[in-house]
């Protein structure tokens, strides 16, 4: 499962112009790289309704020439396209903007001919850029396939950059769990807490290939933990926690769990305040309507609420909730946000 910014970039109305940095002039082209995954679906369902794209490119090795609506059934009555069979740098030229939603490693083996093809922007749906420092990287995934192009990239968490994306050209986008996780650590910065998150995602995230884990059977009605040494996305979550606080060894500590449902990801997390009352950074929040997944769970709508109470006046509990169609490509949900207008339908 991938996160942020493929939704959250293109279709917010303040960031997608200063984050983009581009002239689109209301004619923007687009190339989807790997689109046959449900992020690249997603992806798909997002730009053939916005406005200002007018030309749309789905690759897929597996299924080129094969009609989009035949592999995504939401799409068939809204395009009849077919996949393309172009290579990753062929299908990037002359373009405005360049997703990857490819699987992990995969990026980094079609990069380079994606930086020649010369494409606007470039933003990279899986976990290859997401992590600067390779000593944490290392300790994750093993050594970096592409390490010098690492420093090409820049992390996309758009709630917290906002405009400090502007007029990059190569975009990391957060992890599933890394966005919810780090939307409710943000605030938290500097209260001087080491937290403890709790998190349950959806099969959506395991990606369109059929695992033991995600088959039906095993994932119906049940709930079980996983990684439970170390989830990969807490390396993207440990390198902004740590910068954020400015403590090289702060610690966030997060156990993820497979629970029954399709899309969406429950985080919980749970911090022992100290004299600054958990107020440093964005402060606490007024106790507000208590997070489920099931109110993001139908048609184009998702969601981001998150209450925020303490069970003790030494304690903290935030809820973080990303909810809704997507299975994390892109829609990102936390505490603090109202729900606005979504150009593309919808709200978020």
């Amino acid at each position: 499962m991938v996160g942020l910014g493929a939704e959250r970039l293109l279709s917010s109305g303040n960031l997608r112009v200063s984050v983009f940095g581009i002239g689109w002039g209301g004619s923007l082209r687009v190339t989807v790289i790997g689109a046959a995954g449900y992020a690249g679906g997603e992806l798909l369902r997002i730009l053939l309704a916005h406005p200002e794209v007018t030309e749309v490119v789905a690759t897929s090795r597996s299924q080129a020439g094969q009609p989009i609506g035949a592999i995504h059934p939401a799409l068939a009555m809204v395009t009849e396209a077919r996949f393309s069979g172009l290579e990753p740098g062929e299908a990037s030229r002359g373009m405005d903007v360049a997703f990857l939603a490819l699987e992990h490693g995969e990026s980094s083996r079609v990069a380079d001919q994606v930086f020649d093809a010369g494409p606007g922007l470039i933003v990279d749906l899986a976990a290859d850029f997401r992590i600067s420092d390779l000593t944490l990287y290392r300790k994750f995934y093993g050594e970096h396939p592409k390490p010098e192009l690492v420093g090409r990239f820049s992390y996309a968490l758009a709630d917290v950059m906002g405009t400090a994306l502007k007029g990059q050209r190569a975009l990391a986008a957060p992890g599933c769990f890394a966005t919810a996780a780090q939307l409710a650590l943000w605030p938290l910065a500097q209260a001087g807490v080491s937290p403890a998150l709790f998190a349950v995602t959806g099969s959506s995230g395991a990606g369109v290939q059929p695992r033991p884990t995600t088959h039906h059977p095993a994932r119906a009605h049940n709930l079980f933990a996983y990684s439970v040494m170390g989830h990969r996305h807490e390396a993207e979550i440990l390198q902004r926690w740590r910068e954020w606080t400015g403590h090289a060894g702060a610690e966030a500590r997060m156990m993820v769990h497979a629970g029954p449902f399709v899309r969406g990801i429950y985080l919980t997390l749970h911090a022992r305040l100290g004299a600054a009352g958990g107020r440093g950074g964005g402060g606490t929040l007024p106790r507000g309507p208590r997070p489920g997944g099931g109110a993001g769970g139908g048609g184009r709508q998702w969601f981001r609420r998150a209450c925020i109470g303490r069970a003790r006046q030494d304690q903290l509990r935030r809820t973080s909730l990303r909810a809704g169609p997507r299975p994390g490509a892109g829609a990102d949900a936390c505490g603090g946000h109202q729900l606005r207008p979504h150009p593309c339908g919808g709200q978020r």
